[in-house]
């Protein structure tokens, strides 16, 4: 796919495409170490420019490692086609790299925008279904751009931005943004971010807004009270479950005399009256047969301990 290999100086590259890669800390600096052991092993991708400049297709890290490095130069490879032949083929077969979905789906914008294709056209050029492609650009285009910056940095993860700030952002742009914001400065764990969002999607506007105000506060209060009720139950023992168990079943049998009007009614279709029914004589029996056992088992306790007494 290229037609030379030639050293080139760092100021004749174009970073064009810099806005598409994703920089971790860590990996750069792994890189960086490579690079002062082993030299640079495998050359960057260029197209030709305008007169000595060189635009570059992929390479990023290495050429951000370098310039941490010292160096001055990098060892590239010329691809034989255009601009755009160069971006596609990147696209189309990946040339042996692992994408991550957001590199991907950046690129795949900046060709869009850049060389003003359709969908059907990209989809077609790239050999994918068209909605493969929609998806890939709504990804980008409903991130506002301070979440893209975030990402592309690697200020905050992958997972956080497809799983949490873009459904976020779709409903609440303004929260989306904060709780981008916070994580940049504090990171949280995907267990306890993906806890945060299931309880803030449960939650009214008013606990919404105090959550994306203190993110973290939020979870260690709510990891605190679930402290608080896992020693409360040890305190509480097999009673305390129980007891708690029978005022849920109360606070259900409720519920089911306040609404059995609307659910069982004249005229209602056989099959559905059927099942309502045997449940309701499922649990009828069930709580018959509770309520036996324990006076039973209460009524022998109480003679053991008068006879223990005499």
């Amino acid at each position: 796919m290229t037609t030379q290999i030639k050293h080139i100086d760092l100021h004749q590259l174009n970073l064009r495409y810099d806005h598409t890669r994703i920089y971790k800390k860590e990996v750069l600096n792994k890189l960086c170490r490579s690079l002062e052991q082993f030299g640079q092993i495998n050359p960057v991708i260029v197209t030709q420019g305008e007169g000595i400049e060189f635009i570059l297709i992929d390479g990023y890290l290495r050429v951000k490692a370098a310039r941490m490095c010292g160096m001055d130069q990098v060892i590239g490879g010329v691809h034989q086609s255009d601009e755009k032949g160069a971006v596609l083929s990147m696209l189309k077969n990946n040339d042996g790299r692992s994408w991550e979905v957001f590199e991907e789906a950046s690129l795949l914008n900046e060709f869009v925008l850049r060389f003003k294709l359709g969908i059907s056209e990209t989809a077609e050029l790239i050999g994918r279904e068209k909605s493969f492609v929609k998806r890939r650009l709504d990804l980008v285009r409903e991130l506002p751009e301070e979440i893209l910056v975030a990402v592309s940095t690697g200020a905050v993860s992958m997972w956080s931005a497809t799983r949490i700030l873009v459904p976020l952002a779709r409903a609440n742009s303004v929260h989306a943004l904060k709780l981008t914001a916070h994580l940049k400065k504090s990171a949280m764990s995907t267990r306890d971010l993906q806890h945060f969002f299931n309880i803030y999607k449960k939650s009214n506007h008013s606990v919404r807004s105090r959550m994306i105000d203190g993110p973290s506060l939020f979870s260690k209060a709510v990891k605190n009270k679930h402290a608080e009720q896992r020693t409360q139950a040890l305190v509480d023992g097999v009673e305390g479950r129980w007891l708690k168990d029978i005022i849920s079943v109360c606070s259900a049998l409720k519920n089911l005399n306040q609404s059995h009007g609307k659910a069982i009614y004249p005229g209602q279709e056989p099959s559905i009256r059927k099942k309502l029914l045997d449940a309701l004589n499922e649990a009828y029996t069930l709580l018959n047969h509770l309520h036996e056992e324990v006076m039973c088992h209460d009524q022998t306790c109480n003679t053991r301990c008068n006879q223990r007494d005499a």
